[in-house]
C-alpha cells in the first residue's frame, strides 16, 4: 500500500511540473494541470518544502521562482503560469519559515543561493512594512482576505484592513533568517539591524 501512494505522489509531482517558458524562468510544479494551471506565490513554499529531501534542486527552483519575477515594489505577485501573472493580490510572508526548512537540509542552500535570495526576501519583508502599514503603528495588515491566504475568513467580515497576529509572526521569523543569512553573507550591519 505505502508503495503504491508513494508511487502516485512521485506521479502527480511529475506531472505538474513544467519546464522553463515565457514567464517561468525555471521548472515549475503548478498547483494541478487540471483546474488549477498556475503556481501562487505560498504554494510554491509548500511544494519547495516538499521536494526538499528527494530532489533539493527542483526545489530551489520553487522556492526561488517568484524572486525572478518579483514587482519592483518587493511585492510577490499573487500567481503566476507561462503566460501571464496577477498582481492585485499577494500571499502571506511564509517564506523565510520555508527557506528556515530548506537550510535544515545539508547542501540545499548554499551559499551561492543565499546570495541570490537575500536581497529579494529583503525587499518582500520591506513591502509589508512600506506598502501593508497605512496607519503607520509598525504592524503590518492584509489589505484584502486573499493576501491572507485565507480568502474567505470570517474575520475579513468587518473589513479592512485586518492586522494578524499570523503575519507578525511569518515576518518575525523571516527577519530572523534574513539576520542569519546577513551573518553568513558577512554583512554584520544588516545582521544588527535585522535582530
Amino acid at each position: 500500500m505505502f508503495e503504491t501512494g508513494k508511487n502516485l505522489a512521485s506521479y502527480v509531482n511529475w506531472s505538474s511540473v513544467v519546464s522553463p517558458r515565457g514567464i517561468l524562468t525555471r521548472n515549475t510544479m503548478f498547483m494541478s494541470k487540471s483546474l488549477m494551471r498556475h503556481v501562487f506565490s505560498w504554494d510554491h513554499c509548500f511544494n519547495a518544502m516538499a521536494l526538499a529531501s528527494g530532489n533539493p534542486d527542483l526545489a530551489w527552483d520553487q522556492f526561488a521562482l517568484f524572486f525572478d519575477i518579483q514587482d519592483s515594489t518587493g511585492a510577490l505577485l499573487d500567481y503566476a503560469n507561462d503566460y501571464q501573472v496577477q498582481i492585485d493580490f499577494t500571499k502571506p510572508p511564509i517564506h523565510g519559515l520555508c527557506l528556515q526548512k530548506l537550510m535544515s537540509y545539508p547542501g540545499l542552500v548554499t551559499q551561492k543561493r543565499m546570495e541570490e535570495v537575500y536581497k529579494p526576501l529583503t525587499k518582500w519583508t520591506n513591502f509589508w512594512f512600506e506598502y501593508c502599514n497605512d496607519n503607520k503603528d509598525g504592524l503590518p495588515a492584509y489589505l484584502h482576505g486573499n493576501d491572507s491566504g485565507w480568502d474567505n475568513c470570517t474575520v475579513f467580515d468587518v473589513g479592512y484592513p485586518v492586522t494578524s497576529p499570523y503575519l507578525a509572526a511569518y515576518l518575525i521569523i523571516q527577519m530572523d533568517v534574513l539576520a542569519k543569512i546577513a551573518v553568513k553573507l558577512n554583512k554584520p550591519e544588516e545582521a544588527k539591524k535585522l535582530f
